[in-house]
């Protein structure tokens, strides 16, 4: 090899690994959710250890986690849906919850405080006030199935379903009279302005 192929060579090299070096992270987008919690006694002291199994009320399918040293359990990637949630603690009632809902790419709190008395006595709770997402500061909102096929979207542009979210606003790039031919004639807006944020910083 020639002295300049060999420097066109490890010129295109060292561009490779520029390359790898400066790309910059792609945000990860989810279809999951996640469900957390902190197990403690009726004192408010963290329970570890403690065995944490969900079940999903339509599949059926089970996961099972353990509380760690803090008390705190995860289970970070649950598909959408409806759950029951069993805890089982030596020395303490079994608790059980239904109607535990876990939605996509949200974060849902379930903090328990166990009884004491025999792993054979249940403590099944129901009735109680909605969960409440207090992990995280995020907004957002959940457009639900039945919502989607009952709404008459013109063309069944998914974006028009933005507009139901508090402080969503369209942005009308191409103008308010622009007419789509993928869409039989729909008038549309595919970009939307959140909270005063730009257009360009949403994700879809």
């Amino acid at each position: 090899m020639t002295r300049a192929a060999r420097a066109l060579a490890l010129l295109g090299f060292t561009a490779v690994i520029t390359i790898g070096l400066t790309a910059s992270p792609v945000a990860a987008q989810t279809i999951r959710g996640t469900l957390t919690g902190t197990v403690s006694d009726d004192t408010g002291a963290v329970l570890p250890g403690a065995t944490v199994k969900v079940t999903n009320t339509a599949t059926g399918i089970e996961t099972t986690a353990e509380a760690n040293r803090d008390g705190v359990y995860t289970f970070p990637l649950l598909p959408p849906g409806t759950y029951v949630v069993t805890l089982e603690q030596d020395r303490f009632k079994k608790y059980v919850r239904a109607g535990v809902i876990v939605q996509i790419s949200q974060t849902t709190r379930l903090d328990v405080r166990l009884q004491v008395g025999e792993l054979s006595e249940e403590v099944q709770v129901v009735g109680e006030s909605p969960l409440v997402r207090s992990t995280t500061a995020e907004l957002g909102q959940v457009i639900e199935m039945k919502q989607i096929q009952a709404l008459p979207l013109n063309g069944r542009f998914f974006e028009h379903l933005i507009t139901m979210t508090p402080g969503a606003m369209p942005f009308y790039s191409r103008g308010d009279s622009a007419e789509n031919a993928s869409a039989a004639g729909a008038r549309i807006a595919t970009a939307h302005s959140v909270n005063g944020m730009p257009w360009s910083g949403n994700n879809y």
